[in-house]
């Protein structure tokens, strides 16, 4: 009979470690489950930043894929940085390695495309000119806060030279001659 208490706990345990991974395995599956069948609404919620990014939706007013306003195309390539005033501000002026916030946009030179406008999304972008490509670098200093410049800049000065074969839009960054119009909105 001694051996039956020792047998009896025994099984006890047994039993114990047996409920206690069937628990953990219902937990395990019923949030899986779970996850599976919240509402809709959370799921575009999670599931939207990243559909985003992978197929960007355009808003109708979307400046992204129209063309550059009172802007005539270059065909030829630019050997120097061109700057224009558009519009002078009145507030301080920029100096080179400032930190600015602005809107921008920026288009293809042969055919005045926009490939990107800070407006399509409403948010400015902030930046040190150290971290931007030399053409803004060159081009920035001396604007004035409240003002808009338009950059005309020449590839190895932006992003690289476009190869001879090359159409606007395709593949990563855009190549060649570009224009940006910059709206200086603060100096930080």
């Amino acid at each position: 009979m001694a051996k039956d208490p020792q047998r009896m706990f025994i099984i006890v345990i047994v039993i114990v470690f047996l409920l206690s991974t069937l628990a953990f395995t219902g937990v395990i599956i019923f949030s899986i489950i779970g996850d599976n069948t919240q509402d809709d609404t959370a799921q575009l919620d999670e599931s939207q930043p990243q559909e985003l990014e992978e197929n960007p939706v355009q808003p109708e007013d979307s400046l992204q894929g129209t063309t550059l306003q009172n802007f005539d195309p270059i065909t030829e390539p630019v050997a120097e940085i061109e700057v224009i005033d558009i519009a002078e501000g009145d507030g301080t002026e920029v100096e080179a390695g400032a930190t600015i916030t602005a809107h921008y946009t920026g288009a293809y030179a042969v055919n005045g495309e926009i490939f990107e406008s800070s407006k399509d999304s409403g948010q400015p972008f902030s930046s040190p000119l150290s971290g931007l490509i030399e053409g803004w670098q060159e081009g920035i200093p001396g604007m004035k806060e409240g003002g808009t410049r338009r950059l005309i800049i020449p590839g190895e000065l932006a992003y690289g030279e476009a190869p001879a074969d090359y159409t606007p839009g395709e593949g990563g960054r855009p190549l060649g001659t570009l224009v940006f119009d910059i709206e200086l909105i603060s100096i930080d």
